[in-house]
């Protein structure tokens, strides 16, 4: 995982989580530190957590945002036979999480398994994105009937999971629920990260995957963890006038141009678009060429 300076304080929640994970064998919990910031002063030499011996703290040379916390690591473990987890700093999770990500990871060995996730006919300013998918079945919501209010009830109407219900795959992991792939998932270009796209690394990462035939597998019920925002949350960032929805779009619709994926333009009748803002989506978009 990665943090940053204003998070340092607060960090060993979350480590100790990992630390107590069950029926897994961990070789290493790493903290990936950039040896500077694109948004904090940083100086390694004077400003590193201080962390117990059990926590590999890393210098890398460069700041790729909150991809920082599985780039470096993939790189170090490139060809070996591997699971890489990354999560967020400010999450604490459930002692079985590993293991569980880690037997769908058995069974499905070309896929990335999330514990959290969404597709992108979800959002709910971005209904264009609903298509033919090659990665199937589709993980469903649980149906919000009796069963599901009672829960809702029993649990003091605690803030709701995204998905709670069947297995299947979906469109973005989201790092802050944890994520287990492998090494050889991870691909040169996915360290050359454009402006603003550095900020979302959900789909930036996702989007990868996708394209590189990877699915993203959501096991049937989400484990439970402590969601705690941390300081500085890139949620609340705006860069360049981009905010975490904004940014979002920006990233999804770079891989729908790019790629071809998500419902994206066939690369041989792409035609320049706003990337800044969400596109509709016509039946006979396809056809439609550049002037």
């Amino acid at each position: 995982m990665t943090a940053i300076p204003p998070r340092f304080d607060d960090l060993m929640p979350t480590l100790l989580s990992l630390r107590a994970q069950r029926q897994v064998t961990v070789r290493e919990i790493r903290l990936d530190l950039p040896q500077g910031f694109r948004r904090f002063t940083f100086d390694p030499a004077t400003d590193l957590p201080d962390l117990p011996d059990w926590v590999t703290v890393r210098i890398v040379g460069r700041d790729y945002g909150p991809a920082t916390k599985i780039l470096p690591a993939a790189q170090d473990y490139a060809g070996q036979d591997v699971f890489l987890f990354y999560c967020d700093d400010d999450q604490r999770y459930e002692p079985d999480l590993l293991h569980k990500l880690g037997t769908a990871a058995e069974a499905r060995p070309n896929d990335v398994i999330a514990n959290m996730g969404y597709n992108l006919h979800e959002r709910l300013d971005n209904p264009c994105y609903d298509f033919p998918h090659g990665f199937q079945p589709r993980a469903q919501r649980r149906r919000k009937d009796w069963r599901y209010r009672l829960w809702r009830l029993r649990s003091g109407f605690r803030k709701k999971f995204a998905f709670v219900g069947t297995p299947g795959y979906i469109d973005i992991a989201e790092g802050f629920g944890g994520v287990l792939a492998r090494p050889s998932f991870f691909t040169p270009d996915m360290y050359d990260i454009p402006e603003i796209l550095w900020t979302v690394d959900d789909p930036w990462l996702s989007g990868h995957f996708t394209k590189n035939g990877h699915g993203i597998w959501r096991p049937a019920d989400t484990f439970r963890f402590d969601h705690n925002r941390g300081a500085e949350a890139l949620a609340n960032f705006v860069c360049e006038g981009h905010g975490r929805a904004s940014a979002d779009t920006l990233c999804i619709e770079y891989f729908r141009r790019e790629y071809g994926i998500w419902g994206g333009d066939d690369p041989s009748t792409r035609f320049e678009r706003d990337l800044t803002r969400p596109r509709g989506w016509a039946p006979d978009a396809r056809a439609v060429s550049r002037p």
